[in-house]
């Protein structure tokens, strides 16, 4: 609850030991050290209990390059789609991915473009990744 015991809120720097939870139901706000990448194993999914009474903050005078990403910043998206449009009214995303022992990049990158939902979406790869590539692509063109 609030901070894995055993890592600094602040920095995210391990004292000794420390819980590798994995979930971490923080309350009010997260804390600056849960968010280094050296805490993550111990913070393991992140869930913010903001509704317990705390007085809201003002905003910061100064913007720095954290920002807290909350389910409400994607409200209407993706946009409503015209009924009479088709797929190419969406543009063509374009990826070039994938090389031997690295295919899985190229698959990744293609399944979070089908989130994004672009009209068409064609990965083009190395002849001898293509068919660890095309296999596990089910709307994505694969070309060579």
């Amino acid at each position: 609850m609030d901070v894995p015991s055993g890592l600094n809120a602040d920095t995210g720097e391990v004292y000794g030991a420390a819980v590798e939870a994995a979930v971490t139901l923080t309350v009010g706000a997260p804390k600056i050290g849960m968010l280094a990448p050296g805490a993550w194993p111990f913070v393991g999914r992140l869930e913010v209990a903001t509704d317990v009474g705390l007085v809201p903050c003002p905003p910061p005078a100064s913007r720095d390059e954290l920002h807290w990403t909350l389910p409400e910043d994607f409200a209407g998206f993706p946009p409503r789609r015209a009924v009479a449009a088709h797929k190419g009214s969406f543009g063509h995303l374009a990826i070039v991915a994938g090389s031997f022992g690295f295919h899985g990049a190229a698959v990744l990158a293609a399944r979070g473009a089908q989130r994004a939902q672009p009209g068409l979406i064609t990965l083009f790869t190395q002849e001898d990744v293509y068919h660890p590539i095309a296999s596990q692509l089910q709307s994505v063109m694969v070309n060579l």
